[in-house]
């Protein structure tokens, strides 16, 4: 039991606490004298009102339960996050193992496809592609919709030009457009083993190291459009590391080639790659809706080479507000907007 001349000296320092403490007081007196009734009577003697000290421990308590509340919530939110990783792995795992047993039926078949003549080769692996991307994508619960295919004449060829957010689109483009087109793409795929040889025989490969590599693809994209095929060219080039709708500046080479061939442009917006796979993070794949956006044809017949700026700076424009119409207003409208859009906004200035 403490003696009077220590009760006091207490008394005295906690008197000059601040109001808004008492409750921390109040505690200390009653784990000092172990037992509430005692610290009360010292509270009652001057130092502090007891109806604040009485209000203090509600509120201390109340202080504990919310707090041990909290760590409910946190250890649930941990958990769920966990469970989140964990399930995400299994489903990474599992597309990728897919895509392997496809490239790996895919390799002997692309073998004896290069015994057959140009034409039924190329008609082969598309629909080999189609198939395979059929199969990755759907078994994969990611489900391909073409919005407005069906009002793009598709009996003449085009330069299809598609966003690019994600490596998702590789695949994308085989379950959207129905009929037979080249990709250009990067010369170091070619190196992949396997896949390298059934990129090579699908696609066009651009060596950026010098200008004659690039004259050398450019001249085999003039001569599959030449033959009636259509070619798909990413006017971007590239892809951000991180999800956003906003365009990256086109490059010449598609709208070049257009001019020369006198061949339409046929913009694709697909507004779901980046949900469906990060353009960084690789592993952050997720199942949904996989949309393919098909926009108005953009023509450039009787277009020259001095009018590749405005054609260029047109379509960039075109194509970024009908993406910008997508994302506030639905993909329901969006063909119905760039068709206003063409009508209003010329592409060459009067």
């Amino acid at each position: 039991m403490p003696t009077l001349g220590c009760v006091f000296r207490l008394r005295r320092f906690f008197c000059k606490v601040k109001l808004r403490e008492n409750y921390l007081i109040t505690n200390l007196f009653t784990t000092f004298f172990k037992c509430q009734t005692k610290a009360s009577l010292i509270v009652q003697r001057g130092c502090l009102p007891y109806e604040t000290c009485s209000s203090g421990l509600i509120q201390e308590t109340n202080h504990f339960a919310k707090r041990k509340k909290c760590h409910l919530i946190d250890k649930i939110f941990l958990f769920l996050e966990v469970l989140k990783k964990g399930l995400q792995f299994i489903y990474f795992s599992y597309f990728v193992s897919l895509f392997a047993v496809l490239i790996l039926i895919s390799f002997p078949l692309t073998m004896l496809f290069l015994l057959l003549p140009k034409k039924i080769r190329d008609y082969a692996m598309f629909s080999m592609m189609k198939a395979g991307s059929h199969i990755l994508l759907v078994g994969s619960g990611i489900i391909p919709r073409n919005l407005f295919r069906k009002r793009t004449d598709f009996s003449k060829s085009y330069i299809i030009i598609p966003t690019h957010k994600s490596y998702i689109e590789a695949a994308s483009l085989y379950t959207s457009i129905p009929f037979l087109f080249k990709t250009l793409g990067k010369k170091e795929l070619e190196k992949v083993p396997l896949y390298g040889l059934i990129f090579k025989t699908v696609c066009i490969s651009v060596d950026r190291s010098s200008l004659s590599a690039r004259a050398l693809s450019f001249r085999k994209i003039k001569n599959e459009l030449g033959e009636g095929m259509s070619v798909t060219i990413f006017p971007e080039g590239t892809f951000e590391d991180q999800p956003h709708h906003q365009l990256l500046p086109f490059q010449d080479g598609c709208f070049t080639l257009a001019i020369m061939e006198q061949t339409d442009l046929l913009p694709v917006i697909y507004p779901d790659s980046c949900a469906r796979m990060h353009p960084s993070k690789f592993t952050q794949i997720t199942p949904g809706m996989n949309r393919a956006v098909f926009l108005p044809p953009v023509s450039v017949q009787g277009f020259q080479k001095k009018d590749l700026p405005h054609l260029k700076r047109y379509t960039q424009h075109f194509m970024q507000s009908c993406f910008d119409h997508l994302v506030s207003s639905g993909a329901g409208s969006v063909y119905d907007f760039a068709l206003n859009y063409q009508k209003n906004n010329p592409i060459l200035p009067h």
